[in-house]
């Protein structure tokens, strides 16, 4: 169910990125395909997308049974080789008809992987207890203190300044009440 959700979410964002973006400029929204990635002799599976790298092509399947082969360039196989070698999937592909001085097809893959987590050297860490006290931080590496200190607050500075706005502050509301 959790996953649901997360695609669910993830689609709403999708709608209103396309309702804002796309559609108030009268521009056709891209259609939405699942797609597969062929990297040997994998069989396909009839998915709207197909991506064969060893023929170097995208197949997009349409409604009436047709094809559109487009090709794949060097640096099309190389990114998307890339991206296989990190872990991760072709999970979904968008294809669009847009204009860039002639009327031309785009695909875009999408490719999901899972993240790793990163585990910090180092940290800082900071105790905001109460401002008379002062804050106090230190520098942690693998369980071992490096640094550590206390920053001390003015104090007699903060009381003259908040008695100063405090001043400033009847002052203001004296003027309003004459005002009126």
């Amino acid at each position: 169910m959790k996953y649901f959700a997360e695609k669910f979410i993830h689609a709403a964002g999708a709608l209103s990125w396309l309702k804002d973006r796309v559609i108030k400029r009268g521009l056709k929204p891209p259609l939405v395909f699942d797609a597969q990635l062929r990297l040997d002799n994998e069989r396909d599976v009839s998915c709207g997308v197909f991506v064969d790298l060893p023929k170097r092509e995208v197949r997009i399947r349409k409604w009436g049974g047709n094809t559109i082969a487009l090709p794949l360039s060097r640096k099309n196989v190389e990114w998307i080789e890339e991206r296989v070698k990190e872990g991760a999937g072709l999970v979904f592909a968008a294809a669009w008809v847009g204009r860039n001085g002639a009327v031309a097809l785009y695909v875009a893959l999408t490719f999901r992987r899972e993240v790793e987590l990163i585990q910090p050297k180092r940290l800082l860490v900071a105790d905001f207890n109460a401002l008379h006290n002062g804050v106090v931080l230190a520098t942690v590496e693998e369980r071992r203190v490096l640094r550590k200190g206390v920053l001390r607050p003015h104090i007699y500075k903060i009381i003259r300044l908040q008695r100063e706005a405090a001043r400033l502050d009847s002052l203001r509301r004296g003027r309003r009440r004459r005002d009126l």
